[in-house]
């Protein structure tokens, strides 16, 4: 190899690298258990795309069963506004996740 065609490799390598520490610094800590095998930043992103991909019938069904549970939530008597809001934008934010778009004024049927 000649010492620019070094140079072009280490360049990928390091953009590889950096890559990947980007993704793993962005993902939560359930998701990153699926991808601290992977050795390169394409491999996670694959990895990612599959997890987060899936079918549309599976994104459906999920995005239904969130639905029902924003439906269902109630806040406890023991619960603070604080907490009782986290769990919904928790929830807002898994749906958002599947591609379901969500605004202030949606009713949720």
């Amino acid at each position: 190899m000649t010492e620019a065609q070094r140079t072009v490799h280490h360049d990928k390598r390091k953009k590889g690298g950096n890559g990947l520490f980007l993704i793993h610094q962005c993902v939560d800590p359930s998701i990153f258990e699926k991808i601290i095998d992977e050795d390169t930043a394409k491999g996670a992103w694959h990895t990612l795309k599959k997890f987060y991909g899936g079918d549309k019938k599976l994104k459906k069904v999920k995005v239904q069963g969130l639905k029902k549970q924003y439906e269902n939530t109630k806040m406890k008597e023991d619960e603070s506004i604080t907490k009782f809001s986290s769990r919904l934008v928790l929830l807002t934010n898994k749906m958002k996740t599947y591609g379901e778009t969500i605004t202030n004024l949606q009713k949720i049927d």
